[in-house]
């Protein structure tokens, strides 16, 4: 048994690959990683297209670029003779639709993690075929099976990988700082017109400071706000190891998760979600969300619809609620997810015999 797990993606922007190498290497399946280092800020890994796509071209032109990997990717394919191929993302699966359906039928996993051209009118029908024809079909928010055309199977994956380390970290949590309450972004730096919103509710606030932490293409757009808007309780940084992802998550108070309210955002379940539950840090997130739905029903921090008076919504909730009593719903909700997780590795090793 040979496996390829194909992403159109920089390999830092995709940990949830470890989701499947977790279960590949328990298995002892042979496996390899065909990405695109997009960016060029990946080290060599696996089997990888280094043509590089700047987020400033057209779209016709990135158009292009794409064509030119998955014209990569089949080459790697038919050269790797592999018996089966998980995809991830709507637009390397629909590029790679009749090359699948064709060679690879009942044989490949379409792995969803954002809501993209599958969406548009036409291509909403090409997907859904291909979605038909695969072996599964792993979503990373049941937000998404509503979103898509059709009925298909899915299966769900969360964006986080339960290693014993992990699950160790949720077992000795450090209690938040309430002064002074650091708000904290972490990872993709995207989305610059809600983070721009909490940056101009908490900025100067007395007791209150902000950390961007990460990169991606609002990163600078967002540093250039804060400086004209004279905001001085904030700091920007940018790519960090993932090990150390912890450090920063401890030393905050709270995780900012706000969002637009669009459907690609209000369906999506972000990595900061699996993070806060694991280090016990309060979320802010959108009202009217899959985040707001799992935040209100388990209380585990704000879900709002704009950012007026945030800083007196975040004090009075942290007067509210016990660092204890939080933890013990935040473990709640984590081993419901933990649940859906163990139903995945099984379904993977189907996928696999």
């Amino acid at each position: 048994m040979k496996v390829a797990l194909i992403t159109g993606a920089n390999l830092w922007f995709t940990p949830y690959l470890n989701n499947y190498t977790t279960v590949l290497d328990a298995l002892g399946v042979d496996y390899d990683i065909i990405s695109w280092n997009r960016d060029g800020s990946d080290a060599p890994s696996g089997i990888q297209y280094t043509r590089q796509s700047d987020i400033d071209k057209t779209k016709v032109l990135k158009l292009f670029d794409f064509l030119r990997f998955v014209e990569f990717v089949k080459s790697a394919v038919v050269k790797g003779k592999y018996d089966r191929l998980v995809v991830f993302g709507s637009q390397v699966s629909v590029f790679l639709g009749k090359f699948l359906k064709s060679k690879y039928n009942g044989n490949y996993i379409i792995d969803l993690r954002d809501l993209s051209v599958e969406q548009i009118p036409v291509i909403d029908r090409v997907y859904a075929s291909i979605l038909d024809h695969s072996f599964t079909n792993v979503i990373s928010s049941p937000g998404f099976a509503d979103c898509i055309k059709g009925e298909h199977k899915f299966t769900l994956n969360h964006n986080f990988n339960p290693t014993e380390e992990l699950l160790a970290n949720r077992r000795n949590p450090v209690e938040w700082s309430r002064r002074p309450v650091e708000v904290l972004t972490i990872g993709g730096i995207r989305n610059f017109d809600s983070n721009s919103e909490v940056i101009r509710a908490l900025s100067n606030k007395e007791n209150f400071r902000l950390a961007f932490v990460g990169k991606g293409y609002a990163a600078k757009p967002l540093e250039e706000f804060a400086r004209k808007t004279g905001c001085r309780n904030i700091r920007f940084e940018g790519y960090y190891p993932k090990n150390k992802e912890k450090d920063y998550i401890i030393g905050s108070s709270w995780i900012n998760i706000f969002y637009p309210s669009v459907k690609s955002h209000t369906s999506s379940l972000s990595n900061r979600l699996y993070s806060s539950l694991i280090y016990k840090r309060p979320m802010i997130v959108s009202a009217n969300s899959i985040h707001g739905k799992y935040i209100t029903e388990y209380n585990l921090g704000l879900a709002v619809e704009n950012t007026d008076n945030l800083d007196a919504r975040i004090l009075r909730w942290m007067e509210e609620n016990s660092f204890d009593d939080y933890c013990a719903r935040a473990d709640a909700l984590f081993d419901a997810f933990l649940a859906d997780q163990q139903t995945f590795k099984e379904k993977v090793t189907e996928f696999c015999i």
